[in-house]
């Protein structure tokens, strides 16, 4: 009777097991197998290890225990048929128990490379809590091997990152530390969300910027395509911001312009994504976390070029604000970059008296700022559609709710004057700085924007001089030094540049002719802070002297402002 119709452990239907001579996979082949599997495990990249652990599928327990089986079995079938124990007919064969064995551990190692190399999983709805767990251990971990591995691997997530993040809500304000780990199945847009949060590490910001800035450019690049601020995204629009101006090797400082950078330099990619979108900037802003609110502390240590590299990232902007045809509204992240560019000239007072102050940082700043107020104006000429004029008399920013494009460069001028006017000497240096620098570099231009401010910024010299006689400070003393020292104590022709300024100079010897020497007898120190530069009192012949320094170096031509006696 056929084996097929009786049982299969009926010993007419055993055969001994005896192997061939042909052997594909034997146990000291998955022994090797293993090893090598071992080695190349303990040996890889972090990042390979990194991707394994975020796939859904337990790869490593999985594959560990069908590579310990296989190996298992492996051994056991070469002892059975080294042995010739009976087995059915169906299962004699040992090459067909090898060829099994082998496509496991060849499935394993197949589904291993997959996942690390081939197709390696990103961010999704499947592997969101894996995802987020496997990158908190990584930045608790915190090695620069790491920081540099996470750094260019979340490139591969920022768009899904961005996509799937939901809206935060009002007790993400204070993040719960274990909330994700409270809740037994979180949203995918929770853990994106915390992701995004997690990615606002600065020592892992310093990483994007130096190794991946591919990273940043995909974030921001989502956003704008989306149309939407992540709020999550403001800790690391702040801290890419600050690591891509304090690393001079950062794309910020290779973009800058085409005619020496090549296609870098026309197209921009970090530049544009990370400062390019205004509305973008505005909208991370609402909370002074957009690229363009770099922290104080950061500031102070930026030479020259840090500054500049700022200030071209503002100018980005700013541009794009003015073309976007928002320009008629208000956007307080840029009024404060603007105001931040022109409080960074505060230190100036750090140059008074010094011979070589044309060579110090803070002189350097100087010029950085002046020449970025400068190209923000021309920026306004040239834009598609030119903002409108609010009809206001400037007053202090605090009382001030209708200000406009021009009230902030006017007021952030206005500011810069009086940085400059605490540089009173030596002679040359002090003319340099409120003259040379400032005073006589803002009246290049003859456009409309260039109208407008110089317009604005006349009334606020005009305001704040002319507080000088009602309640004189060292303020508005200053002030009033500074326009005497760079207009003169003598009322020029109105001709040339001196018609753009001509009522305020007017105005101006008006209020020291009728006040000066009042002032002077009340409150002697703060007079004396009109005093700067080549500007002198001559108390007995009651009168201001302005003396011209001749080629020959001795003393040249002299103005003099007659002053009436002190009520």
């Amino acid at each position: 009777m056929p084996c097929e119709t009786i049982s299969a452990t009926d010993p007419a239907c055993l055969s001994a097991a005896i192997g061939g001579q042909a052997t594909i996979f034997s146990f000291g082949d998955a022994l090797t197998t293993l090893t090598l599997i071992i080695v190349f495990y303990t040996f890889t990249d972090a990042r390979y290890r990194f991707r394994l652990a975020i796939t859904k599928l337990p790869l490593e327990v999985g594959g560990f225990i069908l590579l310990a089986g296989a190996g298992a079995l492996s051994l056991i079938v070469d002892t059975w048929f080294a042995m010739g124990w009976p087995l059915p007919n169906f299962l004699s064969s040992q090459v067909l128990w090898q060829a099994c064995l082998a496509a496991v551990i060849l499935a394993v190692v197949a589904t291993w490379m997959y996942q690390g190399f081939v197709s390696p999983p990103i961010f999704s709805h499947k592997n969101a809590k894996e995802y987020f767990d496997a990158f908190y251990r990584l930045m608790l971990r915190g090695t620069d091997d790491d920081m540099k591995m996470i750094a260019s691997e979340l490139s591969r997530s920022a768009r899904a990152l961005v996509r799937l993040s939901r809206e935060q809500r009002e007790r993400d304000s204070q993040p719960d530390p274990d909330w994700l780990y409270k809740q037994e199945k979180a949203e995918t847009g929770s853990y994106a969300f915390h992701t995004l949060l997690l990615m606002g590490s600065r020592k892992l910001c310093r990483h994007i910027v130096s190794s991946s800035p591919i990273t940043a450019i995909l974030i921001f690049d989502e956003m704008t395509a989306l149309k939407r601020s992540i709020e999550a995204l403001g800790p690391f629009a702040v801290n890419i911001s600050t690591e891509a101006i304090a690393n001079k090797d950062s794309p910020l400082y290779h973009e800058g312009s085409g005619y020496y950078e090549g296609l870098m330099g026309y197209w921009q990619p970090f530049s544009q994504a990370v400062y390019g979108d205004s509305s973008i900037v505005r909208g991370l802003g609402q909370h002074n976390r957009s690229p363009l609110d770099v922290s104080h502390l950061p500031r102070r240590e930026w030479d020259a070029d840090q500054f500049k590299a700022y200030c071209n990232a503002v100018l980005l902007t700013w541009s794009d604000f003015l073309n976007s045809g928002n320009a008629d509204g208000h956007s307080t992240t840029l009024s404060r970059a603007i105001g931040d560019i022109a409080a960074a000239t505060n230190s100036l007072y750090k140059v008074d008296g010094l011979e070589s102050g044309y060579d110090e940082r803070e002189f350097q700043i100087l010029r950085v700022a002046i020449d970025f107020f400068k190209e923000a104006i021309d920026l306004i000429a040239k834009a598609d559609h030119t903002p409108r004029i609010s009809r206001h008399k400037p007053k202090p920013r605090k009382f001030n709710q209708h200000r406009d494009v021009y009230d902030w460069i006017a007021e952030a001028l206005f500011e810069v004057i009086f940085s400059t006017s605490k540089v009173t000497k030596p002679i040359d240096l002090a003319w340099w700085a409120q003259h040379n620098s400032t005073w006589g570099e803002l009246f290049y231009g003859d456009s409309k924007p260039w109208n407008t401010v110089r317009r604005k910024l006349r009334r606020l010299l005009y305001n704040e001089a002319s507080e000088f006689a009602r309640s004189a400070n060292f303020k508005n003393a200053r002030i009033l030094g500074y326009c005497l020292h760079v207009m003169g104590p003598a009322l020029h022709p109105k001709d040339s540049i001196a018609r753009y300024y001509y009522p305020l100079h007017k105005a101006i010897l008006s209020i020291a002719k009728e006040h000066f020497l009042t002032v002077h007898r009340d409150h002697p120190q703060v007079a004396e802070a009109c005093l700067m530069g080549n500007l002198t009192l001559d108390l007995e012949g009651k009168r201001l002297v302005k003396t011209y320094v001749s080629i020959l170096g001795k003393d040249g031509a002299k103005e003099y402002l007659e002053l009436d006696d002190a009520h």
